[in-house]
Formats: C-alpha cells, sequence, structure tokens
C-alpha cells in the first residue's frame, strides 16, 4: 500500500537527517485508514531497528485507542483533534497523517498547522498523504453519500497556498490519474525543516493509487 511505501522510502532518504537520531517523538495520526496500528507499530520496529522511537497515537475517538490496549511497543494514546494538539511546544520529532487532512474544514485545517508549528520541533518534519481528485467538490460529495461524513479533499494547490505562511513545502506530489471521481489518486505533502540534499530526494518518495 502506498503509505507503507512512503514511510519506509522516507526513512531511507531522511536517514542522515533527522531519522539518524536514536530517538523520535512521532505523532501518528489516522492510521486506521491505511492498516491497523498494530501493523504500523510493526513496520516502524523494523525500519528504525534499536531506536527509542516513541509512537504518540492521536484520535479524537478513545474506542479505537481502547481496542490497543493489547498491543506491545514503546507508544502512547491521546484523545485529541489535530486542530487542538494536546502536546508541548516542541516536543515532537515527526507527524504522520494517514488521510486524516481531508477531514479538516479549512478553520480546523488553519489551527491544525498554527497548532504544529508550536508542537513541531524547529528541524521536526510532517508526511501526510491525502486523497487528490480531479475535482475535489465532487470527491467531498462522494464521501459524504459514502461514509456519512463531511470531506474537505483539497488540490495540492489549495494545499500549498494553506501550508506555506507556515512551513517550508518541500515535497507535492500525486500519482498519474486514472479515475476523476470514483478513483481519487494519493497525493503526498511534505513540509518542514530538513537539509538541501535530503530534500533534493524526496522525489524518490513513491505514491500509488488508493486502490493499489
Amino acid at each position: 500500500m502506498a503509505n507503507r511505501n512512503v514511510y519506509k522510502k522516507a526513512v531511507e532518504i531522511l536517514k542522515d537527517d533527522i531519522f539518524s537520531r536514536d530517538q523520535l517523538n512521532i505523532l501518528v495520526g489516522g492510521i486506521a485508514s491505511g492498516f491497523s496500528a498494530e501493523e504500523f507499530i510493526q513496520l516502524w520496529q523494523g525500519l528504525r531497528k534499536g531506536s527509542k522511537d516513541q509512537l504518540l497515537f492521536l484520535d479524537q475517538d478513545f474506542r479505537p485507542l481502547r481496542e490497543m490496549q493489547r498491543l506491545a511497543g514503546n507508544f502512547e494514546r491521546v484523545v485529541g483533534k489535530l486542530e487542538e494538539l494536546p502536546f508541548r511546544k516542541a516536543s515532537i520529532d515527526v507527524i504522520l497523517l494517514d488521510f486524516t487532512l481531508d477531514f479538516l474544514s479549512d478553520p480546523k485545517l488553519k489551527c491544525f498547522l498554527s497548532g504544529t508549528k508550536t508542537v513541531l520541533k524547529p528541524d521536526g518534519i510532517v508526511i501526510a498523504l491525502i486523497k487528490d481528485p480531479v475535482w475535489p467538490g465532487l470527491g467531498n460529495l462522494k464521501e459524504r453519500i459514502v461514509f456519512g461524513v463531511p470531506s474537505h479533499m483539497r488540490t495540492m494547490s489549495q494545499y500549498r497556498r494553506f501550508i506555506a505562511p507556515h512551513f517550508d513545502v518541500l515535497y507535492l506530489g500525486c500519482t498519474d490519474r486514472t479515475g476523476i471521481f470514483d478513483s481519487p489518486e494519493v497525493g503526498l505533502i511534505v513540509f518542514g525543516q530538513i537539509s538541501t540534499k535530503s530534500a533534493s530526494r524526496l522525489g524518490e518518495l513513491p505514491v500509488c493509487s488508493i486502490a493499489a
């Protein structure tokens, strides 16, 4: 799946940058939409063998967090919202978002970015997967009809306008499109602060269709 490949490649590309450290505080949002928390923990332990990373799983619903009680690993469960990040100033190294920005309204997205500016360390980064349909309005309508939840898909240029006042936009990418409405593609956004050398390699990050 797209997210597995993206995280694996990101660790490889940034191994001499932020992932050179033995211990990182990593905020994880929206993992259930791609694969389970258990699978993610196993994946991360494999990618970062020997590290002492602290995984922070954030969800506004306590139920999926409660289901993680049986899991082993160095992680914490935090009930909260992305637009109200309940963390100390400059306490997070990396934020991984699995299709969660699509569900933030414009005001909430602005709050998230402002809050991220506070909780992210000066050299921290955000890696966000999003749905990237040709026509966001139709994609949002489909999400509301099929899943009964409000969706706020945006174009890449719209995301850039939101993010640029707060962070350096390091990478915006998406796949070749195969569908306009039924099969929105995966988009990838990376923003924060990394070395110029690492930033030049971000184009190697793989992104594939949600349906793959």
